[in-house]
């Protein structure tokens, strides 16, 4: 038997806000029925999380825009990039019109692949460190293994976030919990 997923569970109780790739949206308190907000098969993509004090921003980011094509006409560390300011720059739009939300004492994540070949891309970590501080955050990251791109693999990378009864942001990266950790906690 297996175990669900709290992505799965959160997706089939209908109480899921589902980012899509090369999609954002901000859960709150309004979101009609929706407690939750979660992505999944982030194999190769980044995922940028904002934890506010009354709402829950989810950006889901490709590599780079469009399909992969083994081209080598295509300047893909550009095109990375490039796409990367697109998101970044619609993430800081959104923070900045839900302000009231999203105060400097906002928890962001930036979470990476990490492929055994290749480590993680710094140039796309240094990028999103880079804004998340222009925007006043000081940045936690978390990597997670990425699937080898030439095998036929089931979606990897699931993440969602909540509020718990608590009233505390939530963040759960494929099962582990990220925030709050015991050591944010006891103040380590």
């Amino acid at each position: 038997m297996s175990v669900q997923s709290g992505f799965q569970t959160c997706l089939q109780g209908g109480i899921l806000l589902e980012v899509a790739a090369d999609d954002m949206n901000v859960l709150t308190p309004s979101s009609p029925g929706k407690h939750a907000i979660g992505t999944q098969a982030l194999n190769g993509c980044t995922c940028v999380v904002i934890l506010g004090e009354t709402a829950i921003l989810l950006a889901h980011i490709q590599p780079y825009d469009g399909a992969f094509e083994q081209d080598t006409q295509r300047d893909i560390p550009k095109e990375s990039h490039d796409h990367h300011e697109r998101a970044l720059a619609a993430i800081a739009q959104a923070v900045r019109q839900q302000s009231d939300s999203f105060l400097a004492s906002s928890t962001a994540w930036g979470i990476f692949a990490w492929c055994k070949e290749d480590g993680f891309v710094q140039s796309i970590f240094r990028q999103v460190q880079s804004h998340l501080q222009a925007m006043g955050y000081n940045m936690r990251s978390v990597f997670y293994d990425e699937k080898p791109v030439l095998e036929i693999a089931p979606p990897k990378g699931e993440v969602i976030a909540y509020f718990n009864s608590s009233s505390e942001a939530e963040l759960w990266l494929e099962g582990g919990r990220l925030w709050p950790s015991t050591q944010a906690r006891s103040g380590r």
